[in-house]
């Protein structure tokens, strides 16, 4: 949430989200891509998956808002943090199972209170 942080705070600073975005971007990308140099990943490739990551949180948090981005982080962190297993067959595939559930429902939690209610996709006339 310390990106949230920033952002709020980059809003306060240069009054409004449209100033604060190419800011939160830069410090974003710049952040992803030192995260990144412990990894086995070429420079190359480092850059430009920290392009793409620093692109969606910006734009996700500047234009749909704090709970769509929260939703977003959650959905996306789990999974890393957990084992998964692939085979449902064994003892612990449960907790597999339980996790795809959980974050299932969260992603319908976040999508349905983010629409307000409303219809997802507008029936044209």
């Amino acid at each position: 949430l310390g990106f949230l942080l920033l952002l709020v705070i980059a809003r306060a600073l240069l009054r409004g989200a449209r100033a604060a975005a190419p800011a939160i971007l830069w410090i974003v990308f710049v952040s992803f891509v030192f995260g990144a140099v412990g990894s086995d990943l070429g420079q190359v490739d480092r850059l430009a998956i920290a392009a793409v990551l620093a692109t969606g949180y910006t734009y996700l948090a500047v234009r749909c808002g704090l709970l769509a981005f929260v939703v977003c982080t959650t959905t996306s962190q789990v999974p890393m943090a957990v084992t998964l297993c692939p085979d449902p067959t064994q003892w612990y595939a449960a907790a597999t199972m339980v996790l795809g559930a959980l974050l299932a429902l969260l992603t319908a939690f976040g999508v349905r209170t983010s629409i307000a209610g409303s219809r997802l996709f507008k029936s044209s006339p």
